[in-house]
């Protein structure tokens, strides 16, 4: 388990030097983000444990609570025990860091609302999809953009769009490099 007090590496609250060295390079977030991530992942975490359980962010397994946060959970890489650790969690945050390659971002998206894990989007999935990044439009307007993105992009599969096609039109998408930025350690004084 992991000890709250300073470990002989110099680590804070279980982390050690070698792990923080190795999740900056990884990463991309500097030391004092990673020990600021790493007591926001322990808050996560039920019961002092060192990994997060999906009982930790739906605790009534209803997905209601969020159920993207769910969705996220399904996506990342699990240890034996079917849970995410801590580098997991930060390496996964960490592609969403300004700099980083578009097409990951896009990759772990689309892995998101590919609910049924067939390797495409279909209508529900991509409306899903949309309606999470266009919550502001109107709900015919949604249908029709769903619609003709469908027919512009479903070339390998009818009414679905593989991950390919989602990424190849995407990276072409004003300003979506930009909107697909987020730092969890922003709030990092």
């Amino acid at each position: 388990g992991a000890s709250t007090a300073k470990g002989k590496d110099g680590g804070q609250d279980g982390l050690n030097k070698s792990v923080v060295q190795k999740l900056v390079k990884s990463s991309g977030y500097s030391q004092s983000e990673i020990e600021y991530l790493h007591l926001r992942f322990k808050g996560l975490c039920s019961n002092g444990s060192s990994t997060l359980s999906k009982h930790d962010i739906d605790p009534e397994s209803t997905g209601s609570l969020n159920p993207y946060l769910s969705r996220i959970f399904d996506v990342l890489e699990k240890n034996k025990g079917g849970e995410v650790t801590f580098e997991t969690f930060v390496n996964a945050a960490g592609i969403f860091r300004d700099g980083k390659p578009l097409k990951a971002k896009l990759q772990f998206i689309f892995r998101i609302f590919d609910v049924n894990k067939d390797g495409f989007l279909d209508a529900n999935e991509l409306k899903t999809l949309i309606t999470n990044l266009h919550s502001s439009m109107a709900e015919n307007a949604k249908e029709e953009f769903m619609n003709g993105a469908i027919k512009t992009l479903a070339k390998k599969a009818k009414d679905k769009v593989s991950l390919d096609e989602f990424v190849g039109y995407s990276t072409k998408l004003p300003g979506i490099d930009k909107m697909l930025v987020l730092n969890l350690a922003d709030d990092l004084s």
